[in-house]
């Protein structure tokens, strides 16, 4: 936790109680012992917790918590929203949190120290549930979670089902007659990794090549491929599924360089369908992940519970991606040993 940034969670932990014991208590509820309730508030006022939002912002406006904008999909989802919420003359502020758990719940704290209107929090962390239902229940305030792969209890959430994304990979590599498939991923892989291995494993493959480094984006894929290349006992894979778009575009451009062809040498398939995959000179094989449907549909959620604060309904909204196949993979040609 950020310096001065106390939860109800850690009050709770304190105090030895439920966080929703602390909730009652700092809201004042009839429904707690009065001995117990005096004593949480005593404790929160000497950890120098308070619940009273500063009126810094007046006018309607929410908070966006978000890893990065540097990578395409991250910007996308925040243009998109950005853009619906300008519709309705709403300002957003963006909080990037660098892939810090620790970092997202003092942004999550400080959007509602700054009285937002709602808040989005997008994240591979699946850790700030318990802080965003703090948050929601003391202040009744709207808070969407946009996390992979992750359900939540007590809140709204939306993920994309990466799971089935790459099955729908492995099977089309399945399909075109690869056999030995590798996955290319980053320190942040979050369960891609894991998908992986179990979508070649339903088809009786094993997932034995898993590349991951600590570079980024399209450095990350061309390293990578370096990596693979210089790994004799790796000679025998014929397609790479990349964790996302830019690694797939690293390594198409290291293949390119060493005069390989994709995808007689090496299919590539990424994930997320970035904007330029169709316009790349080999065109990309990936993951249309849907990212301005899932965007629309988070606007419209936080947007009903804006205008309608009595409307309490908790969704859990799952994405099912599609595969967009183009030219960056195809039947695997018989190669001759490096």
């Amino acid at each position: 936790m950020g310096k001065n940034m106390i939860t109800l969670t850690e009050i709770a932990k304190r105090a030895g109680v439920n966080p929703s014991t602390v909730s009652k208590a700092l809201r004042g509820s009839d429904d707690i012992n009065k001995e117990t309730a005096s004593q949480i508030i005593s404790l929160a006022t000497e950890l120098g917790y308070t619940k009273t939002r500063r009126d810094s912002i007046k006018d309607p406006c929410v908070g966006i918590l978000c890893p990065e904008i540097i990578s395409n999909y991250y910007a996308r989802i925040v243009s998109t929203i950005t853009e619906r919420f300008w519709g309705k003359n709403i300002e957003t502020f963006i909080g990037i949190s660098n892939f810090s758990g620790e970092r997202e719940e003092t942004l999550l704290q400080q959007f509602v120290n700054m009285n937002m209107t709602a808040i989005i929090c997008i994240t591979e962390q699946g850790v700030l549930s318990p802080l965003i239902r703090e948050c929601m229940s003391l202040y009744n305030l709207p808070i969407l979670q946009i996390a992979m792969n992750f359900h939540s209890v007590g809140h709204d959430n939306i993920c994309v089902d990466e799971q089935v994304g790459l099955n729908m990979a492995i099977d089309h590599l399945f399909q075109l007659g690869h056999r030995e498939i590798a996955f290319f991923g980053e320190q942040f892989s979050g369960h891609r990794k894991e998908y992986f291995q179990e979508a070649l494993q339903k088809i009786g493959l094993y997932s034995k090549h898993v590349f991951i480094t600590e570079h980024r984006h399209w450095k990350a894929g061309y390293e990578l491929t370096n990596q693979l290349l210089a790994d004799k006992k790796k000679q025998d894979i014929t397609a790479i599924v990349a964790e996302y778009d830019d690694i797939a575009v690293g390594s198409m451009r290291r293949f390119t360089e060493l005069g390989l062809n994709i995808p007689a040498d090496y299919s590539l398939i990424g994930f997320d369908d970035a904007q330029y995959c169709r316009y790349l000179p080999i065109s990309l094989t990936t993951i249309e992940s849907h990212v301005e449907d899932m965007c629309h549909i988070a606007f419209d959620t936080l947007y009903k519970k804006i205008h309608e604060p009595k409307f309490k309904v908790i969704q859990n909204i799952s994405i099912s991606p599609d595969l967009v196949c183009r030219e960056s993979t195809g039947v695997p040609a018989s190669r001759k040993t490096r």
